[in-house]
């Protein structure tokens, strides 16, 4: 009878039974499933765990994350004192029963992964004390249900749902109007299917005035006829409240964006995806805490900026940490009119990881000498990489002093991409000569789908910090160079869909820091070299 809380932590059996006997249904206020894995219970609807709970009366927490339910029982309904309540990740169920919304004490609500989840209970405003509900990644969810603007101590909303279409069932589904009294919101907050601000009220939606919200995802209904217009006007009504650290926006309409945008000063994460009317961004370089900014699939962009603006040593992007440029098929500069050298001049100071990948014509962007965590190319010009390389920067340098634990700064003369870790190339041409001597900090590289791959192979011997090189996809490449036996700090080799490669017996154990070799679908490697049994994997 003193019993409270009970976690089964192994498969139930194929009947759903849970073995009540263990203790009185009365006392137990938790009951907790981890481990019921889909693989495990599949086919199996789940109607009868729900029913069997109806004998534990006052059950305050349920968890039935992943355990293979299909059908919720309208039996849950009278679990009157439970107030949480986690669903989530049973990908098969459809629908909710509109017995929840008889659980007044319900304050929890987690349904995160359920793929299959086409609608939530129409009467969820009777769950006045609901604050908390998770609804991420439900992928059918087709809209959110009318009165939930009444649900007032609601906290988390993860996701908020509009209807993509017209149909009977449209008057029963929420519009943007729902968001406009819950202005206790906080943490993360995603809208979906957004059309025209006419039609989704976009101004009643009062994000301005929710302080608590630090996260923002924006996405338009890209199947939609959008209106740019209309979409502009949509995203100005979507201000949101200058707490904002993250802003992400997708499938963005207009031509322009707001002007409230450049003014978010405690913005730490931008992203752009699939905007494909925008042919400039919005200007963000003198935003102080962005650390990272993110512009995919922007098919019409071809510069950043429009226009150069005198920049300050150091207010270039102060925070920036990350760049990612993705999927960028025009972009050719970062600023459309700019004096000669003027992209040359200007430095990221603080950019650490640089990722550019499908923007074939970029052929100038500011210089990137600090990078220390990763830089990935792919299928991009070799140009700001080979200006980057040229540049003989200036770089603050921090040291401790031997007398006392503060630290201090001074400046020296470090050559650019000097404490690069991590180098991915894929898909390039050939690269720029003597570039491997510039990178003594590398640690490890990649070459991916190479064609002269060769080229790039020569000097490799200078990277003496190297330890894990990666060779995928490269038919051109028929032999490892006779001089990988230098590289002394080498510990893994991983070479994958090199179907011409040929490797003499010996080669490999010549590289004796070697701990682990891939071998993978190389068909004229057969042998397996005796020295390297612990260490060499083939397929």
């Amino acid at each position: 009878e003193l019993t409270r809380h009970i976690s089964f932590d192994f498969h139930l059996d194929s009947p759903w039974q849970l073995p009540i006997s263990l203790a009185e249904p009365k006392s137990i206020r938790s009951i907790i499933l981890p481990r019921q894995f889909r693989s495990a219970i599949e086919g199996r609807s789940g109607e009868s765990i729900c029913d069997g709970l109806t004998k534990y009366k006052f059950l305050r927490m349920l968890d039935l994350h992943n355990s293979g339910i299909k059908v919720v029982a309208n039996s849950i309904g009278e679990l009157k004192h439970l107030r949480y309540l986690d669903l989530s990740q049973n990908v098969n169920i459809r629908e909710l029963p509109n017995s929840i919304c008889r659980l007044q004490n319900l304050q929890t609500l987690k349904l995160n992964h359920c793929s299959d989840l086409q609608t939530l209970p129409r009467k969820m405003k009777k769950l006045v004390d609901l604050r908390i509900v998770e609804n991420e990644s439900c992928y059918s969810l087709t809209h959110m249900p009318r009165g939930l603007s009444q649900v007032i101590n609601l906290r988390t909303l993860t996701e908020f749902v509009l209807r993509n279409g017209t149909g009977s069932v449209s008057n029963q589904s929420g519009k943007l109007d729902e968001l406009k009294e819950l202005n206790h919101l906080r943490g993360k907050l995603k809208i979906k299917n957004l059309r025209s601000w006419e039609f989704d009220k976009t101004e009643d939606a009062s994000l301005c005035r929710k302080q608590d919200l630090l996260s923002l995802i924006l996405i338009w209904d890209i199947d939609a006829a959008l209106v740019p217009a209309d979409c502009e006007k949509s995203l100005e009504d979507l201000r949101p409240h200058p707490n904002l650290k993250q802003l992400s926006l997708s499938a963005y309409g207009g031509i322009q964006f707001s002007s409230w945008l450049p003014s978010h000063k405690n913005l730490v994460k931008f992203s752009l995806s699939r905007c494909i009317r925008c042919q400039c961004l919005p200007r963000l370089d003198h935003l102080p805490l962005l650390e990272v900014l993110v512009v995919d699939e922007l098919t019409e962009l071809e510069h950043i900026l429009d226009e150069a603006f005198r920049i300050e040593s150091g207010s270039f992007f102060p925070s920036l940490k990350e760049l990612r440029l993705t999927n960028l098929p025009k972009l050719e500069r970062w600023w459309k009119d700019a004096p000669d050298n003027f992209e040359e001049e200007t430095t990221f100071p603080l950019l650490s990881k640089l990722i550019v990948e499908d923007c074939p014509n970029l052929t100038s962007m500011p210089l990137f000498p600090y990078l220390e965590e990763l830089l990935v190319l792919k299928n991009t010009s070799w140009k700001p990489f080979k200006r980057t390389i040229a540049a003989e920067e200036r770089i603050p340098m921090t040291f401790e002093s031997e007398a006392s634990s503060s630290t201090s700064s001074r400046v020296g003369r470090v050559a650019s991409l000097s404490k690069l870790r991590t180098l991915r190339i894929i898909h390039m041409s050939t690269g720029v000569p003597n570039m491997w001597q510039s990178l003594p900090s590398l640690r490890s590289l990649t070459f991916d789908h190479l064609d002269d791959i060769n080229a790039l192979l020569e000097g490799l011997q200078q990277l003496t910090s190297l330890q894990q090189f990666h060779i995928w996809r490269c038919e051109r490449l028929e032999e490892i160079p006779s001089w990988i036996g230098d590289v002394k700090s080498l510990k893994t080799i991983s070479i994958k869909l090199c179907p011409n490669l040929k490797i003499p017996p010996g080669k490999i154990s010549l590289i004796t820091s070697l701990q682990k070799v891939e071998i993978e679908d190389c068909p004229l490697v057969s042998h397996i070299e005796s020295m390297l049994k612990d260490r060499l994997y083939t397929r």
